[in-house]
C-alpha cells in the first residue's frame, strides 16, 4: 500500500514538473478586436491586436471566420487564402515589439449585428518559442443605410459632440486596453453634464479622451480648467521612459540662446525652440513618465531626448565656457592665445614660411652667381674665353663667401705643385739662364732688375711657345742651390733701385 502511494506522488510529482516545463516555454498572449459600428453599403474597418505579455514577439497568423451575408471582405494586414466566410491574416515583428497590429476592412451588406471570431491561431516569440493566445472576437453593429457609400472607423462616438480645429468629433466611451499608456488608467468623469468615459495619470492628474470623427480615433489631452483639447503624442525615450508633448503654457523661460520655432510629430505640431547657432538643437516642452512638465533638448542629427537644465550646454556653448577660463603657466597662456586667434595665428605660420622660401631662393640665386663669377676667373686662368661653361666641378669651391681674404687656394694650387716649380727652374728663356742661378747658386738682384727694366710688352697675337712635360729623371738631374731647412736665407730684391 505504502509502495503504491509512494509510486503515485512520485508520477504526479513528474507530470506537475513537465507540466511547469511546458508552461514556462509557452508565452502567454491576447488577441483583442474592436467592437465598430457602421451601416449598410459603408466599409468598416475591424482592427486587432495580438500581445506577447510584454515579451518580444515573432509572427502571429489568424484564420477568421465572419458570415457573409452581412460582411463582405475587402483588404486586410498579410491577407491570404480569403473565401466565402473566411480570410487568413499574418504580421511579423522585428526583434523590438511586443505586439502586432492588424487591420481587416469589410463591407456592410444588410441590417444587424454580426461576429468575426478566430477559428485557427499560430504565433511565436521572437525565439522561436511558441505564444499560446487568449483569442478574442469583434462585434460588429450594422445599421440602416443611407442610400451613400462610404468608410466608418472601428468605434463610433456615443458621447457629447466637440469641436477642435473646426472638426467635429465625439467621445467614444469604449477605450482599448492598448490605447492607455503605462501611469494612466480608465477613469469616470464628469463632460458636459454626461459621464464619460477618460483615462488620468496618476501621478499628475492629467487627463485624455477618446475621440472619433467618423473616420479616425485618436487620444487628446483635455485640460479641465479651461476646457480645451491638445493632440496627445507619446514619444518613447527609453524602454522606462517617455514624453508626451504638450502646448506653451507661457510658465516655462526659454534661454536667450534658443529662437521659437515648430516642431513637427506624426503630423501634429507643437511649439518649440530652435538653438540660434547649432540649429540641430530644440528645446521641447512635455509631460513625463512621472508627471513631471519640463524642458527637453532634442537633438534631431541623433534624435536624441535629454531632459534640459539651465547649466546644460550644447557644444558651442561649451567650447566658449572653456576659452573663459584662462590657463595658468607660461604654456598655459601660449595655448589659450593660440585657441582665441587661431585665424591670425595659422595666417602668420603660413606668411613666415613663405618668407622663408622667398630667403631660400634668393641665397641659392646669390651662390649660382658667385660660383659662375669663380668659374669664369679660371677659365681666364686656362686661356678660355669668359662665359663658356667650364669643366671644373664647383663643389670644388664650395667653401667661398663674400667675406673671403687671404690667399687664394688657386694659389697654393699653382703654385705649391713640385712638379711646375721645377719646370720653370729647368727652362730658361735666352739670357735668363744667368740671371737666375750663378756659379755658386744665388740670384743677382742687378742683372734681374736690368732684366726687367728692358722687357718687352707681350704680344697677345704672339704664338704662345708649349711646355715640355718633364721627365722624373730631370727633375732628379736638376741643379738649384737648397739651404738646410734650419738655414733658410732669402734674398730680397728691390725694384726701386
Amino acid at each position: 500500500m505504502f509502495k503504491r502511494l509512494s509510486k503515485g506522488l512520485l508520477a504526479g510529482l513528474l507530470m506537475t514538473l513537465i507540466l511547469g516545463i511546458h508552461a514556462y516555454a509557452l508565452g502567454n498572449g491576447e488577441v483583442q478586436f474592436s467592437d465598430p459600428t457602421t451601416k449598410v453599403g459603408h466599409e468598416v474597418e475591424v482592427t486587432a491586436k495580438m500581445t506577447a505579455g510584454g515579451g518580444l514577439i515573432g509572427d502571429g497568423e489568424l484564420v477568421l471566420q465572419y458570415d457573409p451575408d452581412y460582411l463582405e471582405f475587402v483588404e486586410g494586414t498579410g491577407s491570404k487564402d480569403a473565401s466565402e466566410g473566411t480570410v487568413t491574416v499574418f504580421n511579423a515583428g522585428t526583434g523590438t515589439e511586443t505586439e502586432l497590429d492588424y487591420s481587416i476592412k469589410f463591407k456592410a451588406k444588410k441590417e444587424g449585428e454580426t461576429e468575426i471570431t478566430v477559428s485557427e491561431s499560430t504565433s511565436y516569440m521572437w525565439d522561436n518559442s511558441n505564444l499560446q493566445l487568449t483569442l478574442g472576437s469583434s462585434k460588429v453593429k450594422i445599421e440602416a443605410g443611407d442610400g451613400t457609400e462610404g468608410s466608418d472607423s472601428g468605434l463610433m462616438g456615443t458621447g457629447p459632440e466637440v469641436t477642435i480645429n473646426e472638426r467635429k468629433w465625439k467621445i467614444v466611451n469604449e477605450i482599448p486596453e492598448s490605447m492607455i499608456p503605462e501611469g494612466f488608467a480608465e477613469i469616470d468623469m464628469n463632460f458636459s453634464g454626461e459621464k464619460v468615459k477618460a483615462i488620468q495619470q496618476d501621478s499628475s492628474g492629467q487627463q485624455a479622451l477618446y475621440l472619433t470623427d467618423g473616420r479616425e480615433e485618436k487620444l487628446f489631452l483635455y485640460d479641465a480648467d479651461n476646457g480645451s483639447f491638445s493632440p496627445f503624442e507619446l514619444i518613447d525615450v527609453s524602454d522606462k521612459a517617455y514624453i508626451i508633448l504638450l502646448q506653451d503654457d507661457e510658465s516655462v523661460e526659454i534661454p536667450k540662446s534658443f529662437q521659437p520655432a515648430k516642431f513637427t510629430c506624426n503630423e501634429q505640431q507643437f511649439p518649440a525652440w530652435q538653438h540660434k547657432q547649432e540649429t540641430e538643437y530644440y528645446l521641447i516642452y512635455g509631460l513625463n513618465k512621472g508627471g513631471e512638465k519640463a524642458l527637453y533638448l532634442y537633438d534631431s542629427q541623433d534624435e536624441t531626448y535629454q531632459k534640459f537644465a539651465p547649466n546644460l550646454l550644447t557644444k558651442t556653448e561649451a567650447r566658449k565656457a572653456a576659452k573663459k577660463t584662462p590657463r595658468s603657466g607660461f604654456l598655459g597662456k601660449v595655448l589659450d592665445f593660440t585657441e582665441n586667434h587661431l585665424k591670425p595665428v595659422l595666417i602668420g605660420l603660413l606668411g613666415l614660411l613663405l618668407l622663408l622660401f622667398i630667403i631660400t631662393l634668393v641665397q641659392k640665386h646669390k651662390i649660382h652667381v658667385r660660383e659662375v663669377e669663380i668659374d669664369d676667373l679660371f677659365d681666364e686662368l686656362d686661356g678660355k674665353k669668359p662665359g663658356v661653361k667650364s669643366s671644373r666641378k664647383y663643389d670644388d669651391y664650395d667653401y667661398y663667401d663674400d667675406d673671403f681674404s687671404g690667399t687664394l687656394p688657386m694659389e697654393e694650387e699653382l703654385f705649391a705643385d713640385d712638379e711646375y716649380d721645377d719646370y720653370d727652374l729647368e727652362y730658361n728663356y735666352g739670357d735668363d739662364d744667368e740671371l737666375i742661378e750663378n756659379a755658386t747658386g744665388a740670384i743677382e738682384p742687378q742683372r734681374l732688375t736690368d732684366t726687367l727694366a728692358n722687357h718687352k710688352p707681350i704680344d697677345p697675337d704672339a704664338p704662345v711657345r708649349p711646355k715640355r712635360p718633364r721627365t722624373r729623371s730631370e727633375g732628379v738631374n736638376q741643379k738649384f742651390h737648397v739651404e738646410n731647412d734650419d738655414d733658410f736665407k732669402m734674398d730680397f730684391i728691390d725694384l726701386d733701385d
